[in-house]
């Protein structure tokens, strides 16, 4: 799946992608360089975000509209004005993207299964309103994983009730199916019946 697909599976209109755990940034500097993608909201911990923000400032072009955001008032002026760019937001302001406009596609890559349950469904609880699709590759299996955690299994996860699953499989490419990894794609009732994956 490239960048572009990830585009398409928010809606036909698809301006803007939310991902929950940003990683370095790769994701988002791929959606960067998609005409159809305007707005990129990348929400994690400030120090993986400042790693993010470097990447994604040495990578694009001089001049990308590339913000990290520090404080509640400058991403609710970044809101006011449109939002167009990439959002670089810390998890303590997560709340504040539930009314962003546009944000069609919500992604999460192997980072809710390192969470705890109570986290995982705080992000779930509050996507953003305009969010009609959820694409995520999470861990499905109970493993014990960096020192005492166990990850949460990504079938135990509370979804949203306006969202239904459309997509399920093993994580591609997998040990002859032995991946602890699996891919899902959930959409709102009202689009599912229309979504070609």
């Amino acid at each position: 799946m490239n960048a572009l697909n990830l585009a398409e599976l928010g809606s036909r209109s698809c301006r803007g992608v939310l991902e929950i755990g940003s990683g370095y940034g790769g994701l988002a500097y791929l959606l960067a360089n998609t005409p159809k993608v305007e707005t990129i909201v990348l929400v994690d911990i400030p120090l993986n975000l400042l790693t993010c923000f470097y990447f994604l400032k040495r990578s694009l072009p001089e001049g990308s509209n590339v913000v990290l955001h520090a404080n509640q008032e400058s991403l609710e002026q970044s809101k006011a004005q449109g939002g167009t760019g990439i959002h670089l937001v810390p998890s303590i302001f997560y709340a504040s993207l539930h009314d962003w406009p546009g944000l069609d596609l919500v992604c999460n890559f192997a980072s809710f299964s390192e969470m705890d349950s109570e986290t995982v469904d705080f992000y779930l609880r509050g996507l953003p309103e305009s969010a009609s699709v959820l694409l995520q590759i999470n861990s499905n299996k109970p493993v014990l994983n960096t020192g005492n955690h166990t990850e949460v299994p990504l079938d135990n996860f509370t979804y949203p009730s306006k969202f239904v699953k459309i997509y399920e499989g093993p994580c591609v490419p997998s040990d002859s199916g032995k991946s602890r990894y699996k891919t899902t794609i959930h959409s709102l009732e009202k689009t599912s019946s229309g979504l070609t994956v």
